[in-house]
């Protein structure tokens, strides 16, 4: 086998796993952090469908675009022999134009006589091998953004499937992003430890205060309450006021 060629084709496998590297990593990551931001501001605000429903046809559209971007287009560029002789050229000044000459030589099909004496070709492509032997054409490929780019899509993707792992709460989101418009809730995140008073009975005309405490862990931040006046469907809404302790109150008069 043409030894130019057979390094000129390992070149080339390596800038195609590289690409691919590269692309997939991006598109994980893209994929990914927009799912976790997603249901993290879903979790914060409690999204309606509608808008769950664009935030993950948003993912889906930055996703497709770094796919194509990123992954397809760069695998269909032509990465031709010459092309790739050129580059390494670029990065070895002393090869001048031998490597691009000796692969035109050397094509298959090629008579060596179509570029002139053969003997001459039969020089430059001799004196190519022997100032090529010990350069890998690999050697100058930048690899390290690629190498942060597969860092950073691991780290995530390992986040996220800890996350899916371990937290009830990202596997309800993540379901809630994937199905929008599906009933899947929230669980309830406050939960009310006492009421003040319990039950009692009051004499007509007189004021009660009503204190309600929640678990410390989901506070909430205000608190309502609903009633009904005996004799009567229709429904009260009183907001209570929120003291230091964290509790709220609220006074019937």
């Amino acid at each position: 086998m043409d030894p130019m060629r057979s390094k000129i084709r390992e070149l080339r496998s390596c800038l195609r796993r590289l690409l691919a590297v590269d692309g997939t990593s991006r598109v994980i990551a893209v994929l990914l952090a927009s799912v976790m931001g997603a249901v993290v501001l879903d979790y914060l605000l409690v999204l309606p469908g509608f808008v769950r429903f664009v935030l993950a046809a948003a993912a889906c559209v930055m996703t497709a675009f770094v796919l194509v971007k990123r992954l397809a287009a760069p695998f269909l560029l032509e990465l031709g022999d010459e092309q790739l002789a050129l580059s390494v050229e670029k990065r070895h000044p002393g090869l001048r134009d031998s490597l691009i000459s000796t692969i035109e030589f050397t094509r298959e099909g090629q008579e060596k006589g179509y570029f002139g004496s053969p003997a001459m070709v039969d020089a430059v492509i001799n004196d190519t091998w022997e100032n090529t032997a010990g350069v890998d054409f690999k050697e100058n490929l930048r690899t390290a953004g690629v190498h942060r780019t597969a860092l950073a899509a691991f780290l995530i993707l390992g986040a996220f499937v800890l996350a899916l792992a371990f937290s009830p709460d990202m596997r309800i989101g993540t379901q809630r992003l994937v199905l929008p418009f599906s009933d899947t809730k929230w669980p309830q995140r406050s939960h009310i430890t006492s009421v003040e008073p319990g039950s009692l009975r009051l004499a007509k005309g007189e004021d009660i205060s009503v204190k309600v405490a929640f678990a410390k862990r989901h506070r909430p931040s205000k608190a309502w309450i609903d009633y009904r006046v005996e004799g009567s469907d229709k429904v009260h809404f009183r907001r209570l006021t929120p003291l230091k302790d964290g509790s709220f109150l609220t006074t019937f008069r």
